[in-house]
């Protein structure tokens, strides 16, 4: 799983690249050879790994293939689910209880994928692995596996470009996935590129859900009051973000947004989809991220800026000359006049009057993909395990209050109570301010994975997956200490070896730095925020 290892360039990664040469969804499955299953495994497997290595178990339940990547607050690792035969990728977080915007994350990440599983386009949560003893301090998640993030294949599009008919497909899906998002009242509040997962079939989904919050409130409509302006990755930030916003005591406070931030973000994600860079990204300030917004936008009218901007902000920007629209059709003479419009529309400065997500993915513009978006979000069909059947033997984890709809019909959301997410509202008010305070909380959450457990299994279990992990880490510090001396090696031994190197896209130098480096893309940083 390229996207949350190290590059995209591995062998299924570097096949969507090749195929959005074609004609849409049908040419890039014809490309790549339909869905993946040989590939993947190959994709997990770690070149050059001894076969006890490749077939230590994590448990009972995985089956370790490598380590993906490392990061400052821990590492993830590649494993098939044996009981169904899925490529998985664990992501495991240590010390999670050393800060609270840490646990923060991993308890909104948790609550908020185990209830909204169930959408096509949004990555699923397919176990916590339960804890060593009840003073646990690692956590870790597994996710379904997906071979690249949206960020690295438009890197590796650069000076070739993606064909529109492939953009379409892929919008339709994220947009398909944030209206999900904002029926069941929920914001990202993190959409980029590094949080938008393919495979070679051209399925797309949303993930991390760290920075996610749920807003209950009913008097002000979809608008949260007093919560942080500091979400969303600058260049991808709305205009109603970056304004500062004052109360009548006169110091500033958190800004009222809604989930039309997410909205902004995506028409940002579409641009870039055309241009193959950000469209804002040479904003280096909250400052030159709203020039930046104005060049292209144009000035706001009064009324809008009104409504929009402390007074001193007012005051300032009419004393400057007005700016006149540059313009996306200008900025993208190549994007056709329907897809133009829709960007304009979700890229309107004035959050009231910006088009919704569901509004959205009724546009016409995706007409002519709407039947190909339907297959993609039908499951495939699991893999036959070793020495089983399809589909291995059933899992215990009871299954999530299920999300409602048909091939005609949106898939609609279950209800979020309020309740399961008063965590914020302690936290906002001070009853919690230490990150054990929330251990219990979190370790609800895991024991919804585990029903039917039993004290002495999980203790044997434990101590293999600790054993087993352990294997893994020796593997890896003893294969860097031989490319330290200068031994022979494979240089790249967790994408799929020399190939997936050269195919990267800063060349072969690129790829084997970034091996080298373990970077982690930034949805596993789990950088706290």
């Amino acid at each position: 799983m390229g996207s949350l290892g190290t590059t995209v360039a591995g062998a299924s990664g570097a096949a969507v690249a090749r195929a959005s040469n074609g004609g849409g969804a049908a040419a890039v499955a014809a490309a790549v050879g339909g869905p993946s299953g040989e590939g993947a495994a190959a994709s997990v497997a770690p070149a050059g790994s001894s076969g006890a290595e490749r077939t230590s178990l994590w448990g009972s339940r995985y089956e370790l293939r490598g380590i993906m990547g490392k990061g400052g607050y821990g590492c993830v690792m590649s494993a098939i689910d044996v009981r169904t035969g899925r490529p998985v990728a664990i992501k495991r977080v240590d010390a999670v209880f050393q800060s609270l915007p840490m646990v923060l994350r991993i308890l909104r990440e948790v609550k908020f994928n185990r209830r909204l599983a169930g959408h096509p386009n949004l990555v699923a949560l397919r176990d916590v692995v339960w804890p060593r003893d009840a003073s646990f301090k690692d956590v870790r998640m597994v996710f379904d596996s997906m071979p690249c993030d949206l960020d690295r294949f438009i890197e590796s599009r650069r000076g070739t470009g993606i064909d529109e008919p492939l953009i379409k497909l892929l919008m339709l899906q994220l947009l398909k996935g944030l209206a999900y998002l904002h029926e069941a009242r929920v914001m990202h509040r993190d959409l980029k590129p590094a949080n938008v997962l393919i495979d070679e079939t051209c399925r797309l989904k949303i993930c991390d859900l760290g920075l996610a919050r749920a807003n209950f409130e009913t008097q002000n409509g979809d608008h949260a009051h007093l919560w942080t302006a500091h979400v969303v990755s600058r260049c991808y930030r709305a205009p109603e973000l970056i304004v500062p916003h004052t109360t009548d005591k006169g110091f500033v406070a958190g800004v009222p947004y809604s989930s039309a931030i997410d909205v902004w973000a995506a028409g940002c994600v579409f641009a870039e989809l055309f241009l193959c860079l950000p469209l804002f990204g040479g904003a280096t300030s909250q400052a030159k991220l709203l020039e930046l917004i104005f060049d292209l936008l144009g000035t706001p009218t009064y009324d809008v800026a009104q409504r929009m901007f402390p007074p001193e902000l007012l005051a300032h920007m009419l004393r400057r000359p007005t700016r006149p629209k540059y313009g996306l059709d200008r900025l993208m003479p190549a994007a056709p006049p329907a897809a133009v419009a829709l960007m304009s529309a979700m890229l309107t400065f004035d959050p009231s009057t910006r088009i919704t997500a569901a509004a959205a993915v009724a546009s016409p513009y995706f007409d002519d993909v709407r039947a190909e978006v339907e297959e993609l979000g039908r499951p495939s069909p699991p893999p036959v395990p070793a020495g089983g059947e399809a589909g291995g033997a059933a899992s215990a984890v009871p299954a999530a209050p299920p999300a409602t709809g048909s091939a005609t019909e949106p898939i609609r959301p279950p209800a979020l109570k309020a309740a399961d997410f008063d965590f914020e509202l302690r936290v906002a008010n001070g009853a919690v301010n230490e990150a054990e305070v929330l251990r219990d909380e979190l370790l609800a959450e895991i024991a919804y994975f585990h029903p039917e457990r039993q004290t002495q299994r999980d203790a044997d279990i434990l101590m293999g997956m600790a054993d087993a992990e352990a294997r893994l880490h020796r593997a890896e510090e003893a294969r860097a200490q031989g490319r330290a001396q200068g031994g022979s090696h494979n240089p790249y031994p967790l994408g799929g070896g020399r190939q997936a190197v050269s195919g990267h896209p800063r060349g072969l130098q690129g790829g084997l730095n970034e091996r080298n480096n373990q970077r982690l893309p930034p949805w596993l940083s789990m950088q706290p925020m």
